[in-house]
């Protein structure tokens, strides 16, 4: 499951910049590969794994893959988070609802509410230099 939207947005709607010659694609930023980008490095792979630069640019990156998400307060009984995922899951391989990305061609990704879960349990496990890091740019 992807959820990169700047990157589908530069590919979809701005190559032609980048193909004229008007901006220039250094990297990416992400979480995992993205199509169309993948001759371009991955700004992660490029950072030591003991340098904080790389647990601030980690947090970045799953601050991105977070993306747009849908919540629900905490206490909603499981049978209604199952419905709930399970309602988004359809309405996101609707055909008439990515018809009109699919021909501009847009991926229309979108992570599960299970996915989601463990990943948010995940991203919260962050080096406290990390956390103080992020903190300092909210203050």
């Amino acid at each position: 499951m992807s959820t990169t939207a700047e990157p589908a947005n530069l590919l979809a709607n701005k190559w032609h910049l980048v193909e004229s010659g008007e901006i220039s694609v250094l990297g990416f930023l992400g979480l995992e590969t993205v199509a169309g980008l993948e001759d371009y490095p991955n700004l992660l792979d490029l950072i030591d794994e003991d340098n904080l630069a790389r647990g601030q640019a980690l947090a970045v990156a799953q601050a991105a893959g977070i993306g747009l998400s849908l919540i629900a307060p905490p206490g909603v009984p499981e049978d209604r988070v199952a419905y709930l995922r399970g309602v988004f899951e359809a309405t996101m391989n609707d055909p008439d609802l990515i018809a009109e990305p699919a021909e501009r061609s847009i991926p229309v990704n979108y992570a599960s509410g299970e996915w989601l879960q463990e990943f948010l349990a995940s991203a919260m496990e962050v080096d406290d230099s990390v956390r103080e890091w992020f903190a300092s740019l909210v203050d």
